[in-house]
């Protein structure tokens, strides 16, 4: 009997929850060995016994991109183009590969990774999981077996008398869902013909949050909510937690063209996760967890700079130690710059313009976003009447103006200070 110590990884990625990663080190002399078994100890202090005879990986099932993805996309972003796939050294991009290989056959044992560092190993899977949100039967328990000469291997699914551990759904139940998510994308694909890339991301962002709701109960109780925390739960379920609101985004714009990442990170103290998007080459941050209200669509967090983005977000700078994230600092395909509402030097004037042309256009709301070296950022109504800028007045005036009548004038504010506008005509 050897005892070893199990190390349970609680890796605070999400919004308010921690991700269990269990991670054994089980040293063995002979992977053979009928007789001899390794003692784990728990975090609860529970003693399980793993033997030391461990099998061999072996595919359960098949995959391939048709399962997901209605047809060949030639305009797909190439998963050579993935950011953290990028960053990794070339033998760390054929373990990354491998165990994607494996993943997607829903392998069922041990599979050979060489000499790597656990340090490594932990890292590679957190990228596996940051690239490829169509993984969502991934589990977040895993074992690295390490033999005496430091050589790993790695299992995802394994069984013995004492100790399991398994994917989250059964292949048949994956392909299920698979077949599901599939028909979601070859709508949403009908509806963004020529479309550019601005217009495409803004379609399914929308789409997004008109078809979710923040899942609080799945912050209490995350191992009963498993869906939130995939594209399961935003796309089939119609809830989820933040990492389900991201990878949806990643999943749908990667799919179309728009190169997206996850990013990972803290808002309002809490666990946190958003997207990069490339939109013509320039990187934007995008929070559709945030712009989600439960009534209605905000915008407040639409493709923020960096600058804008760190006014209510914290990113992990932990986890980006030995990468870096690209820099955001175009304002161009801001929401703000496209629907002409961003406000600069002069406030009442910017607020004011744009609101006129809403009206004369006929629209019930504008969302309003600051540039990057805003003279002053307002947190509410009482802060703006402070400096003479009076939201109804300034309605009330363009509206009379142009012989307009509305009603029901109100202000929502983000925590970033960006804020929308609504009235109702009469």
């Amino acid at each position: 009997m050897k005892k070893i110590l199990m190390l349970f990884l609680c890796i605070t990625l999400l919004c308010g929850c921690s991700i269990e990663e269990i991670h054994i080190n089980a040293p063995s002399n002979n992977e053979t060995q009928q007789n001899s078994s390794v003692e784990v100890i728990s975090s609860n202090d529970s003693s399980i016994t793993l033997p030391s005879k461990i099998y061999k990986a072996k595919n359960t099932t098949s995959y391939s991109n048709d399962l997901v993805f209605p047809h060949k996309n030639s305009n797909s972003t190439d998963v050579e183009s993935y950011f953290y796939y990028k960053s990794l050294s070339e033998n760390h991009k054929l373990i990354y590969n491998k165990l994607c290989l494996s993943i997607e056959n829903m392998a069922d044992g041990f599979i050979d990774v060489g000499y790597i560092t656990d340090d490594d190993l932990s890292t590679l899977i957190s990228y596996i999981k940051n690239d490829r949100p169509e993984y969502f039967w991934l589990g977040r328990d895993y074992i690295i077996n390490t033999k005496e000469d430091g050589y790993k291997q790695l299992a995802f699914k394994f069984k013995s008398s004492e100790y399991s551990i398994d994917y989250l759904y059964s292949p048949s139940q994956r392909n299920e869902i698979l077949s599901k998510i599939k028909n979601i994308i070859s709508k949403i694909e009908a509806s963004l013909e020529n479309k550019n890339q601005f217009e495409k991301e803004l379609y399914i962002h929308n789409y997004i949050i008109d078809n979710c709701n923040y899942d609080e109960n799945a912050l209490n109780n995350p191992s009963n909510h498993k869906e939130a925390y995939n594209i399961c739960g935003a796309l089939l379920q119609n809830k989820a937690v933040c990492e389900g609101y991201a990878k949806s985004i990643q999943l749908l714009n990667n799919y179309f063209g728009i190169k997206t990442t996850v990013v990972i990170g803290k808002s309002n103290n809490q666990n946190h996760m958003w997207n990069l998007v490339n939109i013509d080459d320039e990187y934007y941050h995008l929070d559709a967890t945030f712009n989600d209200n439960g009534t209605e669509r905000l915008y407040a967090y639409f493709n923020l700079t960096n600058t804008a983005i760190n006014r209510s977000h914290q990113i992990d700078s932990s986890f980006y130690r030995e990468i870096s994230l690209p820099i955001a600092n175009n304002l161009k395909m801001s929401y703000f710059s496209v629907y002409g509402s961003l406000i600069k030097d002069n406030p009442h004037v910017d607020i004011s313009s744009s609101i006129e042309n809403a009206i004369l256009n006929k629209e019930n709301s504008m969302d309003f976003g600051y540039g990057d070296d805003p003279k002053k950022i307002y947190k509410n109504n009482d802060d703006m009447l402070k400096d003479n800028i009076d939201i109804k007045k300034i309605i009330n005036s363009v509206c009379k103006k142009n012989k307009i009548k509305v009603q029901n004038i109100s202000l929502l504010f983000a925590s970033n200070g960006n804020f929308k506008i609504k009235w109702e005509y009469l």
